[in-house]
């Protein structure tokens, strides 16, 4: 887990911070809003806390509350697609999301965006089994989770929405039966507002400007008004459809650019899947299970990804990955139940060879996550150094050179490694040589934009090894000069010399660590004598 994704985005490291209000204090509510300027409802930290207290200050510890949501919302997810498309279907679609890259990669990140999926789908699951049931405890149920969503992700903020436009539509296509599920609509309002009453009153009383405050900020809409003449209309088309176009491409042929992952979503076989998918839904689209699939997926690719600045920024697309999973397992459900009308001798083919498909699917998939997959090499460049740093241990002590914009970092190398020395020299002209330390090398870094001050760094210290740390592509990210803990000790310390008591005879010699101390294998009497030099940091008089 902490190595894959190899790149951290210092959102995790952000969020690890403002985790730690949690363990040190000034342990905040819960129920209220924490990381400035970010704004996120505190529930979050005071669950990757929990896990930081549990696994330490590791990525691990930052890591793992992602990956147990994300692991559980296969269960939702496979008990909608049991109850619309059958069991085959959703035991592909559980299995085509447990192993898909996309969703190995967010769920081993740690932000939060990748709760909202868990809470949404639990949500569905208990609509779509209340209306089968018509039990009050199953509309309850969806409100409740859907409300403690609200906990999490601003994606929750068009949940909603998406439950009003769900009634909307039960109440006009199936109006027969829709009208006669009004109470239960009540009942979930009121479910969705016991799960998110306390956050909301935090909103309503401390800050009422944040429940959509981050849409009115400068820039935050590609579009921001409801069209009012045709002319308008036009306008918004020819500003929204060149981002659709580029959401849809990063389905399977683009990128994704939000600095959390650098591949299309999914992968091209994958995608004609969700095409064939999607088409099968659209044709069924009376189904309830296929409506509200439907209005899911493009409800999330039009606000998240095209309204929301950034395409294709796939990160904004997480509420809605069970959604498109589902879509991935119609035409498997489809390919099953066809199967059931063949011959009985060639039954046994339609499975063997679903099974074979999921298997290769997801093989392909682990592959390219696991073995081929790189982040940019700009957002390497942090993890790099860091996990470079600390793999040499505590028995160095590591220096950037010069000002840098990827300088040492104590707050991020914290989760890589416990007790290692580490600093910034601004103004290496003056700074180096550095003060010895008994027993400690020396670890020189060196990025693109202070690269100028390493011959400062080998004139002080002749003899070091020269080294490169490249991205996981080949592209150079660092330069290093590593001054091993014996060749740092030969620079640094006393000479002593060990002689018979009254006498000029030597009996032992060699380099010390500090004046008064002895070279090893020595026996008392003995007469010593120690030469050294003095180290002055900054110019000027001083008393000895």
């Amino acid at each position: 887990m902490p190595n894959f994704p190899y790149a951290f985005n210092y959102d995790e490291i952000n969020t690890g911070v403002v985790a730690h209000a949690y363990i040190n204090g000034p342990f905040p509510s819960v129920f209220s809003t924490l990381w400035d300027s970010i704004n996120l409802p505190a529930l979050w930290f005071s669950i990757v806390a929990g896990s930081l207290n549990l696994f330490g200050t590791s990525l691990v510890g930052l890591r793992v509350p992602a990956a147990l949501f994300s692991a559980v919302t296969v269960l939702p997810l496979y008990g909608i697609v049991r109850q619309a498309w059958g069991r085959t279907a959703a035991i592909a679609g559980g299995i085509i999301f447990s192993f898909s890259a996309v969703e190995l990669n967010y769920s081993r990140i740690t932000l939060n965006n990748i709760v909202t999926p868990f809470f949404w789908t639990v949500c569905f699951f208990f609509v779509l089994r209340g209306l089968r049931t018509r039990r009050p405890i199953d509309w309850l149920l969806a409100g409740l989770a859907g409300g403690l969503g609200e906990h999490f992700y601003y994606g929750t903020r068009l949940l909603p929405f998406i439950l009003i436009g769900f009634m909307l539509y039960l109440l006009v296509i199936h109006w027969r039966q829709g009208w006669r599920y009004l109470g239960h609509f009540g009942i979930l309002a009121l479910g969705y507002l016991a799960g998110f009453g306390p956050l909301l009153a935090y909103f309503n009383t401390v800050r009422p400007d944040l429940y959509f405050g981050r849409t009115h900020e400068p820039g935050a809409l590609k579009w921001d008004h409801i069209p009012t003449s045709l002319e308008d209309l036009q306008r918004m088309w020819n500003t929204l459809w060149p981002l659709m176009s580029d959401n849809l491409l990063g389905i399977s042929t683009n990128p994704a650019r939000d600095n959390f992952y650098a591949a299309p979503m999914l992968m091209q076989a994958e995608a004609a899947l969700l095409v064939l998918g999607v088409a099968l839904l659209i044709w069924r689209w009376r189904q309830p299970a296929a409506f509200l699939t439907l209005l899911v997926g493009f409800g999330v690719l039009f606000v998240g990804g095209t309204l929301i600045n950034g395409t294709p920024f796939i990160i904004h697309w997480t509420p809605a990955f069970p959604a498109f999973y589902a879509a991935l397992a119609v035409p498997v459900g489809a390919w099953a139940a066809a199967g059931a009308k063949l011959p009985q001798r060639l039954r046994p083919l339609v499975p063997i060879t679903l099974a074979l498909g999921l298997c290769v699917l997801g093989g392909l998939n682990l592959y390219y996550f696991f073995q081929q997959y790189k982040a940019r090499p700009q957002e390497e460049a942090r993890s790099a150094q860091d996990r470079a740093q600390a793999a040499l241990g505590t028995d160095y002590r590591v220096f950037d050179v010069g000002p840098s914009s990827q300088g040492w970092d104590v707050v991020s190398m914290q989760y890589f490694i416990q007790g290692q020395e580490g600093q910034n020299l601004n103004t290496p002209e003056t700074q180096i040589p550095v003060p010895g330390e008994p027993g400690k090398g020396l670890a020189f870094f060196f990025y693109w934009d202070n690269e100028v001050n390493r011959p400062i760094v080998v004139r002080a210290y002749p003899g070091g090894q020269t080294g490169e740390i490249k991205a996981q592509d080949g592209a150079h990210l660092f330069a290093t000069y590593i001054i091993t803990p014996q060749q740092a000790q030969a620079m640094y310390g006393a000479y002593a010399q060990v002689f018979k008591p009254g006498s000029d005879q030597q009996i032992a010699s060699g380099q010390v660590p500090l004046v008064g101390l002895l070279p090893p294998e020595v026996s008392y009497p003995l007469r010593a004598r120690w030469i050294a030099g003095l180290y002055v940091q900054d110019a000027g008089t001083y008393r000895l």
